[in-house]
């Protein structure tokens, strides 16, 4: 598994990996993240990672000034295409790495959604909430959002398989206990085994213990945890560890 493996992995083929996360399942999303992030018609808030966007333009729709932020210039593309047909407000799109954001800010909130912390080293997922906590407004809030690891231990599953068409993916994760990583490869293969396609993810895991040192050691104090984004309550069963936490001023 290569450090940087996030450079690779984000393109068109990333979509058709996840065909359950689209716009409709984002819109209760984004709604809960707004209600937990405090925010107001007109404020502005940060789509950490936005991908594809498609949680941005849900803020959006919802009246909030957005900017999305994303190193993957295929997803940020196609959500410039799919914006070229959408009649109401729209985002900014911009690209960079979430560990130094090309960004000043002041933001009203920040939401960071789908997993997409974890990506990097230890010290490199704390540039991340350092720059999260850089460009908020003091005593304005970070949504994070990532999956509970606890549950993965007691529910991953190990390899699944989804034909449509001559197209078939094949999904293969373990837990990786020593680096506390969760691993996926997902490998795409068409039945004249033309035009095959495989890469790696690989997601750095946090207990409620860890994400809270690192949140405080960047200058943002929990103030809400959730076992997923629908507002239910954190534990150990749940499937997602969702972290609302404000920057307090220095």
């Amino acid at each position: 598994m290569e450090e940087d493996w996030y450079r690779g992995a984000f393109g068109e083929d990333y979509l058709a990996a996840y065909p359950h996360r689209d716009e409709a399942s984002a819109r209760p999303e984004a709604a809960f993240a707004i209600r937990a992030l405090g925010l107001a018609p007109g404020e502005r808030v940060l789509d950490l990672a936005c991908g594809a966007a498609r949680h941005s333009m849900a803020f959006a729709e919802a009246g909030l000034r957005v900017t999305g932020v994303d190193l993957s210039g295929p997803l940020l593309a196609h959500a410039v295409r799919r914006m070229e047909d959408h009649a109401g407000p729209r985002p900014a799109l911009v690209r960079g790495d979430m560990r130094g954001l090309p960004l000043r800010g002041p933001f009203h909130g920040v939401a960071c959604l789908f997993s997409s912390f974890g990506y990097f080293d230890d010290e490199g997922n704390r540039l991340v909430l350092r720059e999260a906590a850089r460009v908020l407004v003091p005593g304005r809030r970070l949504l994070l959002d990532l999956a509970n690891p606890a549950w993965l231990e007691a529910h991953l599953v190990s390899r699944d398989e989804h034909r449509e068409g001559d197209l078939l993916r094949v999904q293969e994760r373990r837990l990786d206990h020593a680096s506390r990583r969760v691993l996926k490869r997902i490998t795409f293969t068409r039945k004249d085994r033309a035009g095959r396609r495989s890469w790696e993810e690989s997601v750095r895991l946090y207990d409620e213990a860890e994400l809270e040192r690192d949140a405080r050691q960047a200058g943002l104090a929990p103030v809400a945890w959730y076992g997923d984004l629908d507002g239910s309550p954190a534990r150990a069963e749940a499937r997602r560890l969702v972290l609302v936490a404000a920057r307090v001023d220095a």
